[in-house]
């Protein structure tokens, strides 16, 4: 495929994610199109398709892999249906964008890779986070040595989802956990995209609006590194964020912090943080070309990250640039979830 030539993409599944994310990124985008829609309920096909300006809609995805005007899809639909719909659409040799968590088990991820490299086609999980300047900046600032040798992290996110106990997301067979399926894959991508591979897993967590699967969960991980992290997430916590009030049907939180063995990274996410820059603080120890001795703030450019995917996806595509989510990614950070599902299970340090 030549640089400029237009990708033509097909959705697969409409819910939120599709409406808030994908369709808003392609049509930001001048080369990028969306031809084709699909979802098992028709008036939720019908409602992306007349906002993507389409006069034809399908309850059937195959119909969307089948179509002769679409390069890649965009699979948007519940993890039950990951591991199907990427093996046919690579199959029928399109590219697949697909939203996270990649799968329910490594089995699957493995599935999805297999048929994806068989047929030459790109895989890539929706992971948008490492494309927020702000998170790319401060992957910089560790590789050049601002704060030292990393050696512990602190990530906190958690938010107010009051459906919660009413979505998919707490049916096993369909999300293939609760909070930690949900929500853990990202911190999981994060903090390998900041600190490199996890060695080990353990994991405490509860479910105090019900019965299992969790609502909030601790996890901790070693890398091979030898850092350490401590992660804790929730889906039920009220506002707290003083910096990033977030209303409260959201009441967004997201903190990291990143000490090493001469500074620190602090990093504070709003609640829009695709379209507000995130406050990245660095500390030094050392007055350094372009930060003084103690904290400096680092000032970050707002972006619509989901853009960003989407044209790195699309760069991808065209031979330009190596998928940085690649299948492989999104298997090494369900295989982290699955360590803290397991640890939480079973009261032990998991090894990965």
């Amino acid at each position: 495929m030549r640089t400029g030539t237009p990708i033509r993409f097909g959705l697969i599944g409409t819910g939120g994610i599709a409406f808030d994310a994908h369709i808003p990124a392609i049509e930001a985008i001048p080369d990028a199109r969306i031809t084709a829609v699909s979802n098992r309920s028709e008036a939720k096909a019908r409602r992306a398709a007349e906002r993507c300006g389409l006069s034809r809609w399908f309850m059937d995805n195959q119909r969307v892999i089948d179509d002769p005007e679409v390069d890649a899809v965009i699979i948007c639909t519940p993890p039950n249906a990951h591991t199907e719909w990427t093996v046919k659409a690579a199959r029928a040799g399109k590219h697949v964008l697909c939203e996270k968590p990649m799968a329910r088990t490594l089995a699957e991820c493995d599935s999805m890779i297999a048929a994806c490299e068989a047929a030459k086609v790109q895989l890539m999980v929706a992971e948008m986070k490492r494309f927020n300047p702000g998170f790319r900046r401060a992957r910089q600032l560790l590789q050049d040595g601002v704060i030292g040798s990393p050696f512990l992290a602190r990530y906190h996110n958690s938010y107010f989802e009051p459906h919660t106990r009413q979505a998919w997301w707490v049916v096993p067979e369909i999300s293939g956990g609760g909070e930690m399926m949900n929500e853990l894959t990202h911190q999981a991508n994060t903090l390998r995209f900041f600190l490199g591979e996890a060695a080990a897993v353990a994991c405490m967590s509860n479910h105090p609006q019900g019965p299992p699967p969790e609502d909030n969960a601790a996890v901790t991980l070693r890398f091979r590194s030898g850092a350490l992290a401590v992660v804790t997430i929730s889906w039920m916590t009220k506002p707290y964020n003083p910096t990033f009030p977030a209303p409260l049907e959201h009441a967004w939180d997201e903190r990291i912090e990143i000490f090493g063995t001469d500074g620190a990274l602090r990093i504070e996410t709003p609640f829009t943080y695709w379209k507000v820059p995130l406050q990245l603080q660095v500390y030094t120890e050392r007055d350094l070309p372009g930060y003084h001795k103690g904290w400096n703030l680092v000032r970050c450019a707002p972006t619509e990250h989901y853009i960003e995917q989407i044209r790195h996806f699309m760069r991808c595509q065209r031979g330009e640039e190596t998928c940085e989510v690649s299948g492989r990614d999104g298997r090494a950070d369900l295989a982290i979830v699955l360590a803290a599902m397991q640890s939480a299970e079973t009261g032990r340090i998991v090894t990965l």
